[in-house]
């Protein structure tokens, strides 16, 4: 490896840096073939760094600043990392969301059994049962019209608490 000291200008200043630079290869110049030295830090800068054979140990050199370029770079780098820890946070809540989703869904078909088995279970059997009682009353509530109005209203109330026992727990048998 050959040590030159080498003084680059940044684009747009006057202000010359100066620094001892390592050059890859002496063979590069002995062929008189170009050199790139890509992404070389120099404190807190990057350059794409040149050399061009002129004439024997004499050479032109030149430095891109690609600092910003490289901070970019970090920064989409960052970002990526950031995007791909916030898909994986998302995609957990996502299966958390589905399972009380499906817990909820359970919740909901237990109360609504609940419900459709009161209402089968006593609330038919009690309407029923006081149906029947009108009709053990002397004369089998025939001939009272008022009993005859309660022994309707038992009847469609025995009804509704069928329908509405049917449509919570639609396959249950009454």
């Amino acid at each position: 490896l050959r040590i030159l000291p080498a003084t680059f200008q940044q684009c747009g200043t006057d202000e010359a840096l100066r620094h001892m630079l390592i050059l890859p290869g002496d063979d590069a110049f002995d062929r008189n073939e170009a050199i790139n030295s890509p992404e070389v830090p120099i404190e807190d800068r990057y350059f794409d760094m040149w050399w061009i054979p002129i004439d024997g140990d004499v050479c032109l050199s030149y430095a891109i600043d690609i600092t910003q370029r490289k901070r970019v770079e970090e920064q989409l780098r960052q970002n990526e990392a950031s995007l791909v820890e916030r898909t994986q946070q998302a995609e957990q809540r996502s299966v958390y969301i589905q399972q009380l989703a499906m817990e909820l869904s359970k919740a909901e078909d237990r109360e609504r059994q609940r419900l459709a088995s009161i209402l089968h279970d006593d609330f038919q059997q009690m309407l029923a049962y006081l149906k029947l009682q009108l009709s053990l009353l002397p004369g089998g509530g025939q001939n009272d019209d008022h009993i005859q109005v309660l022994n309707k209203e038992i009847g469609d109330c025995i009804d509704r608490c069928r329908n509405l026992s049917h449509e919570l727990k639609p396959f249950s048998s009454s």
